[in-house]
């Protein structure tokens, strides 16, 4: 399906780690991956706790699972699924306003 389609997948997340592991799995495979790190601004304990991921600006994903073998499978975790442009449009809308404040950093 990624092959096919080529979508603009972008991730939002609170560390490296998450990123990593979706650009090991679906990078290379003509898809235009963007990511988003959370910084945390002088404050130790502040993080992005919404795992998220935006495809095509139509296609939206919000949860609280970590993007793992244990979440997806084994913890009892929590997302919503959308597939909704105006939905997509308000969340990257605050995306947005999380990276023009310097909370989100390009990576």
């Amino acid at each position: 399906m990624i092959k096919r389609y080529k979508p603009e997948i972008r991730i939002y997340a609170d560390n490296m780690k998450p990123i990593d592991h979706i650009r090991k799995m679906y990078g290379g495979k003509g898809s235009r991956i963007r990511a988003w790190t959370w910084e945390k601004k002088g404050h130790d304990f502040s993080k992005m706790h919404i795992k998220s991921i935006l495809v095509n600006g139509r296609h939206l994903y919000l949860g609280s699972a970590n993007f793992s073998k244990s979440a997806m499978g084994v913890n009892a975790e929590c997302g919503l699924f959308f597939d909704s442009k105006e939905q997509a449009n308000r969340f990257r809308h605050y995306l947005e306003l999380l990276v023009n404040s310097g909370r989100l950093v390009e990576v």
